[in-house]
């Protein structure tokens, strides 16, 4: 009899520890599934937080030149070269420095490769692209109207200038055109010497932005400018 029951009781031991592996099994199984949810959660959210590799649009700046939005100017030379000749008529026009402070970019152009009077270029990039938003000539400084200054009916044009027999020519000209739509003539300085201009250009209309191109004539014939200011204007 106690051979029996001592059989009986390691039995239930045997059972007893059977369904104890059991359940600590079941548990072990059940916090790996739930760790594996866990984590996937972390991932899917970290995925649904990273920031989107989609990029800003580009912010084309108002400009003289190229005409419309785009651009195959992938340097500021290239830019600047084309407006000189292409815009301004400067088909002998030289290149010089390139240079860049802040946001700001210009480049030199000269009427040839004898000349000095310097416009300096002013270009500006977007997105890997380049746009001339104006230009400023040393011997022709316009200090009205400022750029982006409204367009009025008479325009007053006034600064400081040097050239040939000290005449200097105005014209308007419509964004994305260089057709002149009004033209007219200022007296300055001469022989180097800066001399003071003043007078009025009269658009055919102020509800359209323009170009206010400031220019000294080439007087060889060889091309149509030698120096130019170029101010854009309603924008």
């Amino acid at each position: 009899m106690s051979r029996r029951n001592w059989l009986i009781g390691l039995g239930a031991v045997v059972v007893i520890v059977a369904v104890v592996v059991a359940i600590v099994a079941l548990n072990r199984d059940g916090g790996g599934s739930v760790a594996t949810s866990s984590s996937s959660s972390a991932l899917s959210s970290a995925s649904s937080s990273a920031p989107s590799s989609t990029s800003a649009p580009v912010s084309i700046p108002a400009h003289v030149w190229p005409f419309g939005t785009s651009s195959s100017f992938t340097s500021p030379a290239d830019a600047a070269r084309s407006f000189a000749i292409d815009y301004l008529g400067m088909t002998n026009a030289q290149l010089g420095m390139t240079s860049a402070s802040g946001a700001t970019t210009t480049v030199e152009v000269f009427p040839n490769e004898r000349g000095m009077a310097r416009t300096v270029v002013n270009v500006a990039d977007a997105g890997g692209v380049w746009y001339v938003t104006g230009a400023n000539a040393d011997s022709i400084v316009v200090d009205q109207p400022h750029a982006h200054a409204a367009v009025t009916s008479p325009l007053a044009v006034s600064g400081k200038s040097t050239a040939f027999e000290a005449q200097i020519g105005l014209e308007l000209r419509p964004i994305g055109s260089k057709r002149a739509v009004a033209t007219a003539t200022a007296m300055g300085g001469a022989n180097g010497e800066m001399g003071p201009f003043s007078t009025t250009i009269t658009p055919p209309s102020t509800e359209e932005p323009l170009v206010l191109v400031v220019f000294a004539q080439d007087e060889s014939g060889e091309q149509t400018y030698s120096y130019a200011t170029v101010v854009l204007l309603g924008v």
